[in-house]
């Protein structure tokens, strides 16, 4: 039981949860940039949470199917199409053999997610399939080699039952995003007007975003502490390089940095701010590391997933 790659670009990856216990060597968490859409494209399937999918950065994929299986997209809107008949993106489907699926442009988002019932038969690379291609890791063989045409990845066998997404739960890419930002130990550094300008006052996304990190521009120029040392960099970190513009940091992001960093964002907004297009407004709001705990525990269990 497999999928045959018919079409893809570099952009476009095997990721799980991510691998972790490794940043101390400078090895990048990889992992799903928007993990809410990775975990409904496996709650669709009654996959484990962690189980990896195909991220597909800015469409332009096809496959085929040598078995009947069920597959599930997420994510970005792409004009899906079966077999060239329209199917829908946050629902489980049902796929016989031989069908031909294809991923256009992004309509809406940036990153679509393609999960299979019972996950890719691959093996691990310390402990994850997630592409690390900085790092040479995960992917289909262990390298992080990209996809290829013609490329079969192997598939484990599951029968499962048809489910969708409940409508409320699906997000509009098209709308403004506000970041929920935990303040680090580097905030008060930042002067009192710099404080309150980052939550008064919105920023655009720029078109500097990739799985490293966004950049943000034309909102207040934030006036960077001028003490800078280099220091471990958590996923979600806000960075404010000399330039006054924020950065916030990402999947693939290096595991040391010396820039200022304002705190760190929560890994929903992480995924909200990928899908965005260029020019989105982008506000910043405060909140307590213990509200976003209760928060990402009551995901964590409905997910059911488990800590790395």
């Amino acid at each position: 039981m497999s999928l045959i790659v018919e079409a893809t670009s570099p952009l476009h990856s095997l990721q799980d949860a991510g691998r972790f216990g490794y940043s101390r060597f400078g090895i990048s968490n990889a992992g799903a940039a928007d993990l809410m859409s990775f975990y409904w494209a496996n709650w669709l399937l009654d996959n484990p949470a962690a189980t990896a999918t195909l991220e597909l950065v800015g469409g332009g994929f096809a496959c085929t199917f040598t078995d009947n299986l069920t597959i599930a997209l997420t994510g970005a809107h792409c004009g899906a199409t079966l077999n060239g008949l329209p199917v829908e993106p946050w629902v489980s489907l049902a796929i016989k053999a031989g069908d031909l699926l294809r991923l256009g442009s992004p309509r809406a988002g940036r990153i679509a997610y393609l999960s299979v019932a019972g996950g890719f038969d691959c093996a691990p690379a310390l402990g994850s399939l997630s592409v690390a291609r900085r790092d040479g890791l995960g992917g289909w063989d262990g390298q992080g080699t990209s996809l290829q045409r013609d490329q079969v990845l192997p598939v484990l066998p599951r029968q499962v039952a048809q489910k969708a997404v409940p409508r409320r739960f699906v997000p509009d890419y098209r709308r403004p995003v506000l970041l929920n930002l935990m303040p680090g130990f580097e905030f008060e550094q930042f002067s009192a007007a710099d404080r309150s300008a980052l939550t008064a006052q919105p920023f655009q996304l720029s078109r500097q975003v990739d799985r490293m990190g966004a950049r943000l521009q034309d909102g207040p120029v934030l006036r960077p502490p001028g003490i800078e040392y280099s220091s471990p960099i958590p996923l979600g970190a806000v960075q404010v390089p000399a330039d006054g513009n924020p950065i916030v940091l990402m999947r693939d992001r290096q595991s040391l940095g010396g820039y200022a960093k304002l705190g760190c964002v929560c890994r929903e907004s992480i995924g909200a701010l990928i899908q965005r297009p260029a020019g989105t407004a982008v506000g910043f709001t405060r909140v307590e590391v213990a509200a976003m705990q209760a928060r990402m525990n009551r995901v964590s269990e409905f997910f059911g997933v488990r800590a790395p």
